[in-house]
């Protein structure tokens, strides 16, 4: 597995160290690359792609939740982990982000949480062959396995398709690989 570019973002800083000393814990094999943030507003600026996000949704202006939102707009969004000491957003997360963890963090939990937010930064790839160009693309939908099955499943499917391109040209497709 390549390293992954996590981000934790807490401005509460006995929180924010919590949530490092777990993930550092679950990262055994350092395939994490982890940046912490005490203001959200920073987190927007940081040019990085991050694989996934440990995000306070209770901060000062803007909130993590508004910075959430803003995140999974991006072509290569990232899997949103909300963390907070109050239950009151749990609905309003839902559909944003994978899991809401309620502080003080539990090991336990945020591990199942980083299970699946890797799970989801790694396998949602679609490789594509296209005029012998190799393409490899992740998915902005987190349905993709319902295309997947739609795909394989179609009586018209064929490994090999024609696609017409918007210049009018056509090229040869091969699906190559879902992992």
């Amino acid at each position: 597995m390549d390293q992954l570019h996590i981000a934790i973002c807490d401005d509460e800083i006995e929180d924010l160290s919590q949530a490092l000393d777990l993930v550092k814990i679950y990262d055994k094999s350092n395939q994490l690359q982890i940046t912490t943030f005490l203001r959200a507003a920073d987190l927007l600026e940081k040019v990085t792609q991050y694989s996934f996000v440990l995000l306070d949704i209770e901060m000062e202006p803007p909130s993590g939740f508004d910075i959430a939102k803003a995140l999974i707009s991006e072509d290569n969004a990232p899997t949103i982990i909300f963390t907070t000491k109050s239950n009151a957003y749990a609905l309003k997360g839902y559909g944003i982000a994978i899991r809401y963890l309620q502080k003080p963090l539990m090991y336990e939990s945020l591990s199942e949480a980083l299970d699946i937010a890797i799970a989801d930064a790694t396998a949602h790839r679609l490789t594509i062959q296209v005029d012998s160009v190799l393409h490899t693309v992740r998915s902005i939908y987190r349905n993709i396995w319902s295309l997947r099955k739609r795909t394989y499943s179609s009586p018209n499917f064929s490994p090999t398709n024609t696609f017409k391109r918007d210049n009018g040209k056509t090229s040869q497709g091969l699906f190559c690989a879902y992992s």
